[in-house]
């Protein structure tokens, strides 16, 4: 009986030892990740300090330092060209210094010009304050600068700025995706491969056709890339008044200024004439891949998506520099980026 016993209280002592085991193991384990847990947040908590102070570094030194506020927390943007007047607010400390960092590094010169229109609205809440910002227009020089205009507005006091136009894109386009009108790393196509890809296009045409087509195909390629290297900025939202200038074939009446404006290069007409020309050609490869932009375009309008456009627009390039018209050597109209006779997107199936 006394063995039996012995043996029990070995028996509890040892469960108990192990319960004792697995519950400091348990303890040093929360204490471990707790650790961790602080290790990170100081860690975080500095590199927040850090970040504060960079920024307050660069507002020092900014153009417009006097008229900053220190200790950002906020920046709240207004676009004022959409429909539903999108807002975004920023919080995040990375996101205010990569803001800040382009106010530090663009050029702010006092105007007397008033504009008196606001495309965009930037809040910026500090500790103690908030200052405005509200881009206006954008101006083009006589030596061909583009000037930014911005009114600065802080309490009672109003001042009128123009920076570098390079800023006000940015500032515009402030976490907004980048779109880039000739950016691709092919390798050109070599001059055998695009006169081949060009005489197949252009099977079973006559020579008006011919002449009809390749004018056609290069004015339009050539209008779309001043549309989109020049308007892309005011069409990032879907819900941009500026949408409707290049859907409807109408006089456009800008939100903003109030004035009413009519220009004929607009992408809905881009697609109308290269759907025209579409329809003559008898290269079926050529037919399907035309047809391929046309719909792609025709997307990018009805859904109001840019990079549908963009993505049309790879096509239409390709074909007009590397197929119908190869090798581009009169001129009709001076393209808007002549980075075009440098880049090949591999969007003609035809060139093999």
């Amino acid at each position: 009986m006394k063995k039996k016993v012995i043996i029990f209280i070995v028996i509890i002592l040892i469960i108990s030892g192990i319960i004792g085991i697995v519950t400091m193991k348990g303890i040093n384990e929360k204490k471990e990740e707790k650790s961790k847990e602080e290790s990170n947040f100081n860690q975080e908590d500095e590199k927040v300090k850090d970040t504060n102070a960079e920024i307050n570094k660069l507002l020092e030194k900014s153009d417009i330092s006097n008229y900053l506020p220190r200790d950002i927390s906020e920046i709240k943007l207004i676009n004022y060209q959409t429909e539903d007047q999108k807002t975004d607010i920023y919080t995040d400390s990375d996101l205010i210094l990569e803001l800040v960092r382009i106010l530090h590094n663009a050029t702010w010169t006092e105007t007397d010009e008033n504009i008196e229109c606001c495309y965009l609205g930037i809040d910026i809440k500090g500790k103690d304050s908030t200052t405005r910002l509200e881009l206006e227009a954008i101006h083009v020089t006589e030596m061909q600068e583009k000037l930014g205009y911005i009114k600065l507005i802080k309490g009672d006091l109003k001042v009128n700025f123009t920076v570098n136009g390079g800023a006000y894109y940015e500032l515009y386009g402030f976490e907004k995706p980048k779109y880039y009108l000739h950016k691709s790393n092919l390798e050109l196509p070599n001059k055998d491969i695009c006169y081949k890809a060009k005489e197949k296009a252009l099977t079973g045409l006559n020579e008006n056709e011919i002449r009809e087509l390749q004018k056609t195909i290069y004015d339009y390629q050539c209008m779309m890339e001043s549309i989109l290297g020049e308007s892309t900025w005011v069409l990032k939202e879907k819900t941009s008044y500026y949408w409707r200038q290049q859907i409807y074939d109408e006089v456009f009446t800008d939100n903003i200024t109030g004035t009413k404006v009519y220009n004929g290069d607009r992408l809905i007409k881009v697609l109308q004439e290269v759907k025209k020309q579409v329809e003559i050609i008898k290269d079926e490869e050529t037919k399907r891949d035309l047809e391929k932009f046309c719909n792609l375009l025709k997307e990018g309008l009805d859904e109001r998506d840019i990079e549908k456009c963009f993505e049309a627009h790879e096509i239409l390039h390709d074909y007009s520099i590397w197929v119908i018209n190869y090798p581009v050597m009169n001129l009709m109209i001076e393209p808007y980026d002549w980075s075009a006779f440098k880049t090949y997107f591999g969007k003609a199936s035809i060139i093999k």
